[in-house]
């Protein structure tokens, strides 16, 4: 089978927002073809061992399509910590780049513009969130409020803390059941927003 007819075992996972060199490999296309197709402008890629169709948007915007692409592609990871934050519209801070949780025991890749953060109780506050026609993994409000306070600095997790009480009533009883779980003090800081 010559390389023409080898992208077309392939051409099916041009309708996902991205596809997996070990997707491709089942359909006998091999990972140097695939670097073949990438030089030659038939697939584009994304990361290591993550390519999709080329010169295609998924989305609008440009920063949610990488988020699409690299979760959907990247299996159990979830978009935590700052990138979470700018989805519920809790930071101004400038999104330099996409924060994505995998399971502790997970190997998680390099690629630019990604940073990773492993996570234990992956389960604890998984959620999703709606961009257009996608569903992406992320966790809820409360869980990424908890993980802010653990794991950023205290100025922008009291900041989120603030924004989210601003906006909505906080679920007090969610947050310091996520505390709890994750060993984290949140009262003194839940006190200070509410009083």
């Amino acid at each position: 089978m010559n390389r023409s007819t080898k992208i077309t075992n392939i051409k099916d996972f041009f309708s996902r927002p991205s596809f997996r060199s070990e997707d491709a490999e089942k359909r006998g296309v091999s990972r140097p073809l695939l670097q073949h197709y990438v030089r030659s402008g038939q697939i584009e890629r994304i990361g290591p061992g993550i390519f999709c169709a080329p010169n295609t948007e998924i989305v609008d915007d440009p920063s949610c399509e990488r988020m699409i692409r690299l979760t959907y592609a990247i299996p159990e990871s979830v978009v935590c910590l700052v990138s979470a934050l700018t989805l519920y519209e809790l930071t101004d801070r400038i999104e330099r780049q996409l924060w994505l949780a995998v399971p502790h025991s997970k190997f998680a890749p390099r690629i630019d513009g990604v940073r990773f953060t492993r996570f234990r109780n992956m389960d604890v506050g998984l959620s999703s969130f709606k961009i257009e026609k996608y569903k992406i993994p992320v966790f809820d409000l409360e869980r990424t409020l908890i993980d802010s306070f653990r794991l950023l600095d205290r100025e922008s997790a009291i900041k989120a803390l603030q924004l989210a009480a601003r906006k909505e009533p906080l679920n007090v009883r969610k947050l310091s059941g996520y505390a709890k779980k994750l060993r984290f003090n949140i009262t003194p800081y839940l006190l200070m927003v509410t009083t």
